[in-house]
């Protein structure tokens, strides 16, 4: 479940469909892979998405996973499980490169 954003635009495009400030090229793509984080109940559930390319990051994002949005678009989040319950936090979209 998404418990926070990084990003207002992006909490703002996910919860209220307020998407200006996100390119119109990601809209639906980026919608579905919030939706699919929002349901996962475990990070497994992520891993088994096509295309997602979930893994954990490292130096400056250690402790932080990512997911592939679009090309060099990607969603990196924090991730807490408690007592079976999966929390996503800190959700932010980043484009690589």
């Amino acid at each position: 479940m998404i418990k926070s954003f990084k990003q207002k635009e992006l909490r703002d495009c996910w919860k209220e469909g307020r998407c200006g400030k996100i390119p119109s090229e990601l809209t639906n793509r980026l919608l579905r892979k919030l939706d699919s984080l929002h349901i996962a109940s475990c990070l497994e559930d992520i891993r088994v998405v096509p295309g997602n390319k979930l893994h954990p990051l490292k130096r400056d994002y250690k402790g932080y996973w990512t997911i592939a949005v679009n090309g060099h678009w990607r969603l990196v989040f924090r991730v807490t499980e408690l007592r079976g319950t999966l929390e996503i936090n800190e959700v932010e979209l980043i484009q690589y490169h």
